[in-house]
């Protein structure tokens, strides 16, 4: 549990710098941390031998965990915005633009004057 808590300290120090592959393999290794943990952890509880502390210790990292993904989430939406200002979306459509809540009208297709009964 310590090897998480330390790698999760390395996430959150990487979250404030602005090394991108430091961040990468930080969090790759977090999260193969954070697996085995769990498995662990679920075989303790199978054999009974959790603990109060041991619980109390799994939530805090669960709150820890949460904390990182937020602010993960917080910089992949700040750097997909900052890559739209830089990028912007200048394409054309392969679809028919949007006129209204559904989508786009119907177009015709073909000639199909009338109806005949």
């Amino acid at each position: 549990m310590e090897r998480v808590e330390q790698q999760l300290l390395v996430v959150r120090t990487a979250l404030l710098g602005n090394e991108p592959a430091v961040l990468e393999t930080s969090t790759q290794n977090l999260q193969l941390l954070v697996t085995e943990l769990f498995r662990c952890y679920e075989q303790s509880k199978k054999a009974g031998l959790s603990t109060k502390h041991l619980n109390l210790r799994m939530k805090e990292l669960s709150a820890a965990l949460t904390l990182v993904r937020e602010n993960l989430l917080r910089k992949s939406a700040f750097v997909d915005q900052a890559l739209q200002i830089m990028f912007p979306d200048n394409a054309p459509s392969t679809y028919a633009h949007k006129s209204g809540p559904y989508g786009s009208a119907m177009r015709k297709s073909g000639k199909f004057g009338g109806y005949s009964a």
